[in-house]
Parts: C-alpha cells; structure tokens; sequence
C-alpha cells in the first residue's frame, strides 16, 4: 500500500497498488480516449503480450470490468484452469435462471473465492445501471448470506473448463468471449448438463 499526499488541496489518499498502477510516483488516470476517462486504471492481468514496455497506464492493455464478463480464481487453487479459461456464470432466481459466459479475468489472493467484473454481475444480477461511484460498484456484490438473495438470486456456480484459453485466439472482445464460451458450454454437453451439475450440488 502506498500513501499519497496532494500538497495543492492538502488530501491524503491510500492506495492498493496490486490493483491501481504507479508511474513515475503517481496512480495512473485513464485518458481522454480510453474507457472511463479521469479514473484510475484498474491493473488486471493483461489483455495482450505485446504489453508496451515501461507504460503500466496504458489502460487498454488490462480488461475492461464494465464491459468484460470476467471471474476471478485464486493463486494456486486450480491447477488445470488459468487466464482466459472460459467460466459460465449461473444463478437461480425467484423468477427461473440466469446465466453469464464469462472468462477467467485475472489471478487473486490464495484465500479469496468470489472476485468477479462488474460486467459478471451486472448480468447475474440482471442489473445493467452503469456505477457512478464505490458505492454502486459494492451494491452489484452478491452476498448470499443474506437469505432473500440479492436480485432474487438463492444460489449461485461458476463453471470453469481448463483449456481453453487458446480458442479465443487473443481476442479478448466481449463478443468473441461470448462465442467461444457458447462453443466450449456445448463441448460439456450444454445447458442441460450444466443444470443438471447445479442441481445435484444444490440438493446435498
């Protein structure tokens, strides 16, 4: 963690640098050209391996949360399932199922499960407001502890299938995302298997 002090309006800020890159001792902001301009860039695991050398606030080289279906897999925890591995969200709600076709996005902390994009949610969720603020992006949490679920959702799984990372062949485009996990969910057997892998963990 890094602590930043602003002399000019005389403000305090801490940062989390594994998730908000430095360069040349500042955060990095993201540009007038690239998603959300004026925001701090958010450093996942990068899109591309021509990563440019020595610019860590090129923003379009990490995964766009707002617009990428992304779920994130602990260090260590998976040994066949990696960046770019396709994952299918899946949600049953009071009013039938919800699913998102999703990738791994990036690689977290050992002991933390759960991590996913805002985009991920959004669509389990069923909520398309785009997040204004810290406080919008923490309401798109799913927290089923809370026993009415939220959005209506009572259980939730992720499907991840090792492998096949390379079938999106660096395109990392949402559209391409949602093609090639539509493709590997029929190599499982399809939506009928998946329901019915959720089905039996939902009744043990």
């Amino acid at each position: 963690r890094v602590v930043l002090y602003s002399s000019q309006q005389n403000v305090s800020a801490l940062f989390k640098t594994r998730i908000i890159p430095f360069q040349n001792g500042l955060p990095c902001v993201q540009g007038a050209r690239e998603a959300a301009p004026g925001y701090f860039v958010s450093e996942t695991a990068p899109m591309k391996t021509d990563r440019p050398s020595g610019n860590r606030c090129d923003a379009s080289q990490y995964r766009e949360s707002t617009k990428i279906p992304y779920f994130v897999i602990p260090d260590g925890l998976f040994e066949n399932i990696g960046v770019g591995d396709v994952a299918i969200g899946y949600a049953k709600t009071d009013g039938g199922e919800r699913m998102v076709r999703g990738i791994v996005g990036d690689i977290g902390p050992k002991h933390s499960l759960g991590e996913a994009s805002i985009a991920f949610n959004q669509k389990l969720r069923n909520d398309l407001t785009i997040p204004m603020n810290s406080r919008d992006t923490n309401r798109l949490d799913i927290d089923l502890s809370n026993k009415e679920g939220p959005a209506g959702i009572k259980s939730m799984f992720v499907l991840l299938l090792g492998n096949t990372a390379k079938q999106l062949k660096g395109n990392y485009s949402a559209e391409n995302i949602d093609r090639v996990a539509r493709m590997a969910l029929q190599t499982f057997k399809g939506e009928d298997r998946l329901r019915a892998c959720v089905n039996d963990l939902d009744n043990k």
